[in-house]
């Protein structure tokens, strides 16, 4: 059956690929660009690198983050990038049942990977790297075999938003967002759940979501950006300010009031003075689970 030829290529290793040097190249390219989170266009043509998902582990050969992970389910953010993949590709795989994914748009795709601050994009098929080519929103970088490289203008990881956030009160957080996501009326508003008494609040995401405009708003703020921490410095203080990670209870800020969980499965932050330093740290219960499971494990050994 097919279960010889699935384990030799599965566990053959990327270098017996007879596409490696493709996929080197691709590494090495990646690898000479500073630093930015890379999007590509899903397509089953990627198995040519032993598997579709071989640029998952683009983190392990270079120091590029990606949008898509080998631990991708654990995100809140992993709804809103299938359904940005979907607009990116001629056949997207959509794993996720009953979200409602568009065919491809690349306008608004790229819209997308500007709010997710996605700075490099690879196509893989020719009509989506034609339609890249022709589209004056992305600048080729270069061109590796059949894969062709992009940059997106990202307005970065930190951004004060246009308008003044709305608190979304009651609503299930997920089902408003995706309403909130395909929209296309509402990317200048963040919902956030919770936040000042003076932010308006809705009970249901409208399209038509009040809109207060910021001093600084759509201004773009340097930050520093490692696995565990996010810094910045900012002279718009008591302005909200749009963080582009995922949000987790784990995050503390300090210097700022927050973290808010902001559309559609980011951060806000108000700060209290110019430097703001976010950080993520293990819980009591996480500890605890650490130190329990290697007593548990030789528990289990000494058992059997």
């Amino acid at each position: 059956s097919f279960i010889d030829e699935w384990i030799d290529g599965s566990y053959g290793g990327y270098e017996s690929q007879s596409s490696y040097p493709k996929f080197d190249a691709l590494m090495d390219r990646l690898s000479q660009l500073p630093p930015g989170r890379v999007m590509w266009e899903p397509d089953a043509s990627l198995g040519e690198f032993g598997t579709p998902i071989a640029l998952m582990s683009i983190p392990y050969w270079t120091d590029q983050p990606t949008m898509e992970g080998i631990y991708y389910e654990s995100s809140i953010t992993t709804p809103f990038h299938f359904l940005t993949a979907a607009e990116l590709a001629q056949a997207p795989s959509n794993p996720i049942p009953d979200l409602p994914y568009s065919e491809f748009d690349l306008d608004q795709g790229i819209d997308h990977m500007e709010l997710f601050d996605i700075r490099y994009f690879v196509t893989v098929t020719d009509l989506t790297q034609e339609a890249a080519i022709d589209s004056d929103r992305l600048r080729m970088i270069d061109t590796i075999g059949s894969l062709t490289l992009f940059e997106v203008e990202s307005p970065g990881q930190v951004v004060v938003p246009r308008y003044e956030p709305v608190v979304l009160e009651g609503a299930d957080w997920i089902e408003a967002n995706l309403s909130w996501f395909v929209s296309n009326t509402a990317d200048d508003v963040p919902l956030v759940r919770g936040g000042p008494n003076e932010w308006q609040r809705v009970s249901s995401f409208k399209s038509s979501l009040p809109r207060t405009e910021l001093g600084n708003g759509g201004r773009s703020i340097d930050a520093r950006v490692t696995d565990a921490e996010i810094t910045f410095k900012t002279n718009a203080i008591g302005q909200p300010h749009w963080i582009k990670t995922s949000y987790f209870p784990n995050w503390n800020v300090e210097g700022a009031e927050g973290p808010f969980l902001a559309s559609p499965s980011f951060m806000v932050v108000i700060p209290t003075q110019p430097d703001v330093h976010l950080n993520y740290e293990r819980t009591w219960a996480e500890w605890l689970g650490l130190f329990l499971t290697p007593g548990t494990i030789g528990g289990l050994a000494l058992a059997s």
